[in-house]
C-alpha cells in the first residue's frame, strides 16, 4: 500500500503512521472480523442458548469480556458487516478528498457492496448484522434492519459523490426509516431502533432524524424533513440541565457514557441549520462531554464516574465528533488531536491491530473489526482529510 501524499515517509505523524498501518491491517484481511457482540453466531452457543433469553445474554457478554478470544473454539467466523463496510467506506472517502489517488477504488468497491448487502422491505432499502443480537432489552436475528447499520450506511453513501443509482438507494433508505422506525402516535415522535421495540434510545433516534435532515436536500421532500426535525425536537427536550442526555427513556436505562454521548453531538453538528434550538444544545452537550468525560490528556472516560474500560470506540467516535463540533466550539479540531494521540498511544499496535478494551488487571484484542479497526480508520481518516484542508 502506498502512502498517502499528506504523510512522507521522513515525517509521518504517529496518527498518520498508525492510519497506515491500520488501513493495511483491514486490508489483508479484506476487513473481516468478528464483533464483540457475535456470541451467538456460534453454532454450539446457539444450540446452548435456543430456549432462553437470560442464557443468549450471560453467553453474549462472556464472550465480549473475555480476556481470552473464545471466538475460534466456539466456531464463530470471521465475516463481513454492513456497519465496518460503511465506516470503511466512509474511510475510503476522506483520504480520497485529502488527495490520496489510492483510496478512489476501494472507497467505490465498499459503497457497491453497501447497495448489494441492503436488506429489501416492501418500505425501502435497510442494513443490519450478519449474527443473532441478544442485549438487557431485545433481541433480534441476524438480518434485522437497525437504525444504527442503516444510518452509517445511507451517511457513507450520502459522503459519496452522486450517481443516479446511490442515489436511488439513498432515498429507499430514507423511506424505510420513515415508514418502519418513525413512532409518531402518541407524541413525540422518535425513531426507533428497531421496528419490534418502541424503546426510545436518544442516539438512535438523533442520528436517523439527521440523517432524514441530510437527505432533503437531494430528495426536496421539505415534509419529510419537517418529521425529523420533530423528532430531533424530542431528544433536544430530554437533555438534562447539566447537558447531558440519558442513553435512553426507559427504566434501567438512563444511564450516561462517552460514545452514546458522542453520537449525539456529531449527529446534532451535521444538522445545525435545522433549528435555532441545535447550537445550544451541542454547546451545552459538549461543555459537560468534555468536563465529565474525558482525562485531561484527551482519553476518553467511559463513564462519568470511571475510565473503565479504556474502548476503541470511545476514543474513535470521540475524534469523529470533536471534528464534526469544531465548526461550533472552538477546541474541537485540537481536542480531536489529542484524542487521536492518547489513542494511538494506547489502543493501536504495530501490527495495526487496535485494541478492543483495557481493562485494570488484562486487555482484550480480539480481531472485532467493526468496533476497532473500522471506526479507527474512518476516524484518523477524517482527522487527515480536515488537517489537510487547513
Amino acid at each position: 500500500m502506498s502512502s498517502p501524499p499528506f504523510v512522507t515517509a521522513q515525517h509521518a505523524s504517529p496518527q498518520a503512521g498508525a492510519l497506515d498501518a491500520i488501513r493495511a491491517w483491514g486490508e489483508a484481511r479484506d476487513w473481516r472480523g468478528f464483533d464483540p457482540y457475535d456470541a451467538l453466531a456460534s453454532p454450539l452457543i446457539a444450540r446452548l442458548t435456543r430456549s432462553s433469553a437470560f442464557a443468549r445474554r450471560v453467553a453474549t457478554q462472556a464472550n465480549k469480556l473475555s480476556p481470552v478470544n473464545l471466538r475460534v473454539p466456539l466456531l464463530i467466523r470471521q465475516r463481513h458487516n454492513s456497519a465496518t463496510a460503511a465506516l470503511v467506506a466512509t474511510g475510503y472517502l476522506h483520504l480520497e478528498h485529502a488527495g490520496d489517488r489510492t483510496a478512489a477504488a476501494p472507497a467505490r468497491r465498499w459503497l457497491d457492496w453497501l447497495k448489494t448487502n441492503a436488506v429489501e422491505t416492501s418500505s425501502g432499502l435497510a442494513w443490519g448484522y450478519d449474527f443473532d443480537v441478544q442485549t438487557r432489552f431485545f433481541f433480534y436475528p441476524a438480518g434485522t434492519p437497525n437504525t444504527i447499520a442503516t444510518c452509517f450506511a445511507l451517511r457513507a453513501l450520502l459522503a459519496a459523490p452522486s450517481d443516479d443509482d446511490r442515489e436511488d438507494v439513498i432515498a429507499a433508505g430514507s423511506r424505510y426509516l420513515l415508514e418502519r422506525l418513525l413512532v409518531d402516535d402518541p407524541e413525540p415522535p422518535y425513531f426507533r431502533y428497531l421496528e419490534h421495540s418502541n424503546a426510545l434510545i436518544h442516539n438512535a433516534n438523533v442520528m436517523s432524524a439527521a440523517l432524514i435532515g441530510e437527505v432533503t436536500p437531494k430528495t426536496g421532500d421539505v415534509r419529510r424533513e419537517r418529521l425529523g426535525v420533530r423528532a430531533l425536537k424530542t431528544t433536544l427536550r430530554a437533555q438534562q440541565p447539566d447537558g447531558s442526555w440519558p442513553y435512553a427513556e426507559m427504566a434501567g436505562q438512563r444511564w450516561i457514557d462517552n460514545f452514546h454521548t458522542a453520537y449525539i453531538l456529531e449527529a446534532l453538528a451535521r444538522v445545525e441549520h435545522l433549528s435555532p434550538e441545535v447550537a445550544p444544545a451541542i454547546e451545552s452537550g459538549v461543555a459537560f462531554w468534555e468536563r465529565h468525560l474525558f482525562a485531561p490528556d484527551g482519553t476518553p472516560k467511559y463513564w462519568p464516574h470511571s475510565c473503565w474500560p479504556l474502548d476503541a470506540q470511545c476514543f474513535t467516535q470521540a475524534i469523529d465528533t470533536w471534528l464534526a463540533v469544531a465548526r461550533i466550539v472552538p477546541q474541537g479540531s485540537s481536542a480531536a488531536r489529542r484524542t487521536a494521540d492518547a489513542f494511538v498511544r494506547q489502543m493501536v499496535r504495530p501490527s495495526g491491530l487496535v485494541v478492543f478494551q483495557r481493562r485494570p488487571y488484562w486487555t482484550a484484542a480480539p480481531a472485532v473489526t467493526r468496533w476497532t479497526a473500522a471506526p479507527a480508520f474512518r476516524a484518523l481518516a477524517h482527522l487527515a482529510d480536515a488537517s489537510s484542508a487547513g
